[in-house]
Parts: C-alpha cells; structure tokens; sequence
C-alpha cells in the first residue's frame, strides 16, 4: 500500500503465462540372427513459456490501471535430446545414454521514467550435456 504523496494511489501489477510444449519420443529394439532383447531409444522435448509482467500506478486508491512504471519481457525456450540404448544379455542390463539440456532465456526489463531506461536486458544461454549410464540387474 503506498505511503506519503503516494497514499491516494495504487499499485497495479498484470502479469500473463503463456505456455506451449512437445514431446516426441522413438523406441525400436533390435539384436542378432532374429533375436532383439536390445532396445534403442531417442527425443527431442520442445518447450516455450512466455510471461510478460506491467507494472502501473493508479491514480485514485482503487483504480484497476495507472500510468506504467516498469515493463518486463520474460521468455524461455527448453530443448532437450538424447539417445539411450539398453544392452540385455539374459537377466543384465546396461543402458548407456547421452543427454543435451538446451535453455535459453531471456528477459529485458524497462523502468519507466520520464524517459524509457533499460534495467536489465540479459539473454543468458545455457547448456548442459550429460552422459550417463544405468545398470540393472
């Protein structure tokens, strides 16, 4: 709630989330001279989040909009691959993997003042690639 010269206004806060994804997966099993106790799998996973946020000062203490002060773009793309495959020989397994964890984000932010001043305006891009292997027996 504001104080002072600001006590007969408000703040008004609108954000949105927006979101869309996907996954396709392929899986066939295969072996020797008929025999396919091996499987091999693959996908790829698609994401995207887009959540944009305004920020207003209202100009009376129950106003639903108001002169902005602050514009946010937030948006995050999220593409993961990978390949496993899964090795049987009678009741063992093993099942080496490679896995690639792509994001990127990105956010630009604006305080508005009597000018529009950039506060933050970073695409950071991150990358994380693992390999694993799980073993049952």
């Amino acid at each position: 709630m504001p104080t002072g010269a600001d006590s007969g206004t408000d703040s008004v806060e609108r954000q949105e989330f927006h979101t869309f994804g996907t996954d396709a997966r392929y899986r066939m099993n295969w072996g020797f001279a008929g025999d396919k106790p091996h499987t091999l799998s693959t996908g790829a996973q698609f994401y995207y989040s887009d959540a944009p946020r305004r920020d207003s000062r209202g100009l009376t203490p129950d106003a639903s909009s108001g002169v902005l002060t602050n514009s946010i773009s937030r948006e995050t793309f999220y593409i993961p691959v990978f390949v496993e495959n899964r090795f049987s020989f009678g009741n063992f397994s093993i099942t080496p993997s490679v896995r690639l964890e792509n994001i990127w984000q990105n956010i630009d932010e604006e305080k508005i003042t009597q000018s529009i001043t950039p506060a933050l305006s970073q695409p950071p891009i991150l990358s994380n690639p693992s390999m694993n292997i799980m073993q049952f027996c």
